[in-house]
């Protein structure tokens, strides 16, 4: 009769771990190709977020698959890109925001 309950648990964790999303991809400069440490990767208007690694690395585990995510980046133009379901890894490629300025005089 113990086993029973043991089984049970053991189910539920293998769906727990089944129903969760993540996402995984690396940031770089489009003009240069560099990665780009510490850029706020989130989603938006949730408190889900994280940062780039020193390689411009990052993952998040999510319970379900969100509508789009956003990096941004100090001197970066913001990027907020779709989430298809199945995906898994993605490069994102940031714009400088100097790159797309104009002044006018």
């Amino acid at each position: 009769m113990q086993k029973l309950p043991l089984l049970l648990l053991f189910i539920l964790v293998a769906m727990a771990s089944q129903a969760q999303t993540r996402l995984a991809g690396q940031v770089l400069d489009v003009a240069t190709g560099e990665a780009l440490p510490f850029v706020s990767i989130y989603i938006k208007n949730t408190s889900i977020g994280t940062s780039t690694d020193l390689d411009g690395r990052f993952t998040i585990k999510l319970a379900t698959t969100p509508d789009s995510i956003t990096a941004s980046y100090v001197g970066y133009i913001p990027l907020t890109l779709p989430v298809k379901k199945g995906w898994l890894c993605r490069s994102l490629f940031l714009n400088s925001a100097l790159m797309h300025s104009s002044y006018r005089r």
